[in-house]
């Protein structure tokens, strides 16, 4: 008696345990219909472990890549650890991995939904098989939908569990089967579809494991495709390619299934493999235009931009309609930089009116730059500018594009218009407009150019230091003096701006003014020569030589061979009565300009 209640008490132990991995959700009409199973091999030994569950009385579903490498007995489990007889198979999709079998179990078995009611973001719930058996629940949601083929679609989900969790339901929140498990190698599991089953027959006679002719699904034609397809749509390409080269070994003159194993080569960067095996359903079908796109496409990976050419050559002989032709060649003539042909091949492509038709006309601007053909590249960024508004690249484009085409104002009004559109880039927008009309010898219109650059941003003294700048090339002088004034007020640093205010200052003859000015610049720039020089030429002309010396001395101690300060330090000595001194010069003169020496030779020979 007391042995009897210690095996009752381990007994409960177990149970609880059992129960202990639920987390409440799923109650027990549902986890009665569930099933452990192990299929064994002629030694006992175990060949595969997973699910099933029930969907009529003494009918299972499950997954058939399981049960079919049964070769005598399938041993089950239900979730309170009680062994489940397994009969044999009754019927069986190997195109779905679907099988129904016989089990002495009378529940009635879980309710059938329909997997078209799943959807991205769809709560559900997989209750089936851990590694010893016990019946455990996962909650997740579908995180996407694949489609297989035209007719089979199905549902990735992020759960995660063991492998032995294949052939479990997959249940919608209200309860309803909606998928039956596929647990797939690397942790994917996605959700085949429940409609499958309903396509089974229940009523076809039982194959007995004992008499079933074992086999190895993943193996047969039927798996290798059905997984080689399903890993593709998960993106596990490389268990793909091992699935997919089975089938081709199994059936090589399918040329479909040629054509995918060698799409997923390309995928895997294995090109020359990818090519191979194109080449191979070409001998087939050699007039497929559609294959020797894709070969054409590989090429383009690989970077044989010539050897693409001559594919997508072979696709347009095929097929003159196919536009993709163009758009292809376009890309590998322009690879290879021959510009011409590559916007002959876009033009060609857009004639058709294909939707990335203004992405396209992008492409024949930027080619069309290169060939210097900017009427065209203007038009085509034209073109393109209607869909892309927002582009300020494409802005960019389509007014160098005028610019270069020399239509001048247009090309303004373009990079007036970017000034608007890309505020922080307006100074060099309108700074382009400037040295345009300057370089255009459009003085007037490029000074109009840098008012509407100081009025844009008054406060910068890069604007105003160019509008003053093209004031001193038209001889505006004093117009230019007010200018450079500003700019020296907004920048007080700026060096450049009291040389050019004392250059001002000087061709209006206001010689003190300009002696401030590059007095000013050489505090700045005390290395400069020619800040030096200018001092020393102002004092001159106010006829102040002794006030010019020390200047002029100073250039040529920064500058020895600077010939005309040289000439003007003598012409100094001269008025300070200092013959010597300039015949001094007279020597060094010699060697630097013989023409200023022949200058200075004549001066001296009057005093």
């Amino acid at each position: 008696m007391s042995r009897q209640k210690k095996l009752l008490g381990l007994f409960v132990i177990v149970i609880c345990f059992s129960f202990s991995f639920l987390q409440g959700a799923v109650n027990e009409k549902i986890l009665e219909n569930i099933f452990s199973f192990t299929v064994l091999g002629p030694n006992k030994e175990a060949l595969a472990k997973g699910t099933g569950f029930l969907i009529a009385k003494q009918i299972l579903a499950t997954n058939y890549h399981l049960v079919s490498k049964a070769v005598k007995k399938v041993e089950g489990l239900n979730y309170k650890g009680k062994k489940v007889k397994f009969d044999g198979i009754i019927s069986f999709d190997k195109n779905l991995d679907l099988a129904l079998c016989r089990v002495n179990q009378k529940k009635p078995g879980l309710q059938l939904g329909s997997f078209s009611s799943l959807s991205p973001g769809k709560k559900v719930t997989v209750v089936g098989s851990n590694e010893i058996g016990e019946i455990i629940e996962f909650n997740g949601e579908v995180k996407e939908i694949h489609e297989i083929n035209p007719t089979l679609h199905v549902a990735e989900l992020t759960i995660s569990g063991p492998l032995t969790l294949s052939g479990a339901p997959v249940l919608s929140p209200e309860g309803q089967v909606v998928g039956v498990l596929l647990a797939l190698e690397g942790g994917r599991r996605v959700a085949l579809p429940v409609d499958g089953l309903t396509k089974l027959s229940q009523t076809n006679a039982v194959k007995k494991f004992k008499e079933w002719q074992a086999e190895n699904y993943f193996e047969t034609l039927e798996g290798a495709l059905f997984a080689g397809r399903i890993y593709e749509a998960v993106g596990e390409t490389g268990r793909a390619q091992i699935h997919l080269e089975n089938a081709v070994k199994l059936n090589p003159n399918d040329v479909n299934l040629l054509l995918q194993l060698a799409d997923i080569y390309s995928e895997q960067r294995n090109f020359e493999s990818a090519i191979s095996t194109y080449e191979k359903a070409l001998q087939k079908q050699p007039n497929r235009d559609d294959i020797y796109m894709k070969i054409g496409n590989v090429y383009l990976n690989m970077m044989k931009w010539n050897e693409a050419i001559n594919a997508f050559q072979k696709a347009f002989d095929l097929n003159p309609q196919n536009e993709k032709v163009y758009l292809y060649m376009g890309q590998a003539y322009e690879e290879l930089r021959q510009f011409d042909k590559a916007a002959e091949a876009y033009s060609k492509y857009v004639s058709f009116d294909p939707e990335d038709k203004a992405e396209v006309q992008k492409r024949i601007g930027l080619c069309k730059m290169e060939t210097k053909d900017f009427e065209g590249a203007a038009q085509a960024f034209g073109e393109a500018l209607k869909k892309f508004t927002q582009d300020l690249d494409l802005h960019e484009n389509y007014a160098q594009a005028l610019l270069k085409a020399k239509h001048y104002d247009e090309a303004a009004q373009k990079y007036y218009e970017l000034a608007q559109l890309n505020p922080k880039r307006a100074e060099i927008y309108y700074n382009t407009v400037v040295r345009m009309y300057d370089e255009a010898k459009m003085p007037d219109k490029a000074i109009e150019a840098a008012q509407k650059m100081v009025e844009a941003n008054p406060q910068s003294d890069t604007a105003h230091y160019n509008l003053g700048y093209l004031y001193v090339r038209l001889k505006r002088f004093k117009d230019a003096v007010e200018v450079f004034k500003k700019v020296i007020e907004l920048r007080p640093d700026n060096d450049y701006a009291y040389y050019n205010l004392g250059y001002c200052y000087n061709q209006i003859k206001n010689y003190s003014e300009a002696i401030k000015a590059f007095q000013k610049f050489v505090e700045l720039n005390p290395e400069e020569a020619n800040g030096w020089f200018n001092i020393g030429i102002n004092y001159m002309m106010l006829k102040k030589f002794d006030a010019a010396l020390e200047p002029l001395k100073k250039t040529v101690e920064l500058k020895p061979d600077f010939s005309v300060a040289w000439f003007n330090l003598a012409i100094t000595y001269l008025n300070l009565n200092d013959r010597y001194s300039a015949i001094d010069i007279l020597e060094k003169l010699k060697k630097l300009d013989p023409s200023l020496a022949q200058r200075l030779r004549d001066i001296l020979s009057r005093y």
